[in-house]
């Protein structure tokens, strides 16, 4: 951050950064502006939650608190999700189409990546009529 004029990027170096952006670092396998929770992208988002405690660089003890902390939140929420999916999408769908939902559900992410849940008609994703 620019503390007075002189420090301010001027017109060139604002030209030359927009041109070639510096590299932006992979951490713990996190992709630089591509951030969610859950596994839609083959991420859990338990890696998140560590990687941010392992960041504090707290002492051991507290530190494996923390994580036990995190682990538990982490499953819970999950957990939770899944339910409140499954929920909703037994109320949509037919028998058979909720089979093959909870199946797909059941992958692994890299396997369920890309799979599409069709709706029947006048249904929508919250579970209201259209």
């Amino acid at each position: 951050m620019a503390t007075s004029p002189r420090d301010a990027l001027d017109g060139a170096e604002v030209l030359r950064l927009a041109k070639a952006p510096p590299a932006q670092v992979n951490v713990r396998g996190l992709q630089p502006g591509h951030y969610g929770f859950g596994e839609d992208s083959g991420l859990d988002t338990r890696l998140h939650i560590e990687g941010a405690i392992e960041d504090l660089r707290l002492a051991k003890a507290t530190r494996d608190k923390a994580l036990g902390i995190g682990r538990t939140f982490a499953d819970r929420t999950k957990a939770q999700a899944k339910a409140n999916l499954l929920a909703t999408a037994t109320r949509l769908l037919s028998a058979g189409q909720l089979e093959s939902f909870k199946a797909a559900l059941d992958r692994a992410p890299s396997q369920s990546f890309g799979t599409t849940v069709v709706l029947p008609p006048g249904a929508t994703a919250d579970g209201a009529t259209a």
